[in-house]
């Protein structure tokens, strides 16, 4: 696979399968720009049993992280993936974990920020501007931030945040009614 600037041939790039996949035959389900210099894909090995999250610098550094397609910092520094955490005897279960890359290396510092006896199914959107605390040492008090919002009983939601995350579209999944919701999200206590 290959970045091809229109400005010519000299400034085409080829973006490589990380090592663990460079021998085997592999499968590309997911390429997309995190900003103008940098691309995130995913690769998929032959068995289809193992899957690698890269993102490629232009100085050609790699970064691999399993799962899903990522929600990225502004910056790229960081980025968010849901992926399985034992629980205990429970088994496991996806979780958001927050990744802050290291450019000079091809590691990740790694922190879980969610864990219980359910699942995240999504991330939509990471808010940097009103960035929500949480502990990972010891007990914390765990706060829903959109209970509020389920005054129609939904059995869950599905979300769209606007691109400001100041706006959110909930859409109800209840027994009976469909609904749609489009709330103003609450920041630091007043309402905008």
């Amino acid at each position: 696979m290959y970045v091809v600037n229109l400005y010519g041939p000299t400034h085409t790039q080829e973006l490589t399968p990380p090592d663990s996949l460079k021998l085997r035959e592999h499968f590309v389900t997911m390429v997309m720009w995190i900003i103008k210099t940098k691309t995130c894909v995913r690769w998929l090995n032959r068995a289809q049993n193992i899957s690698i999250l890269t993102r490629q610098e232009t100085s050609e550094l790699w970064l691999s992280k399993q799962n899903q397609e990522p929600v990225f910092s502004r910056d790229a520094s960081r980025f968010f993936l849901t992926v399985p955490v034992k629980q205990g005897g429970r088994g496991e279960f996806h979780h958001i974990a927050m990744f802050t890359t290291q450019f000079r290396t091809d590691q990740s510092e790694v922190r879980h920020l969610t864990s219980g006896n359910w699942e995240v199914t999504k991330i939509v959107a990471y808010d940097e501007d009103n960035d929500h605390p949480v502990k990972t040492v010891g007990l914390f008090p765990r706060r829903c931030l959109t209970c509020e919002l389920n005054k129609a009983h939904c059995l869950y939601f599905e979300a769209d945040i606007s691109p400001t995350n100041q706006h959110i579209i909930l859409h109800c999944k209840a027994d009976i009614n469909y609904s749609v919701h489009c709330r103003m999200l609450k920041r630091s206590g007043n309402r905008h």
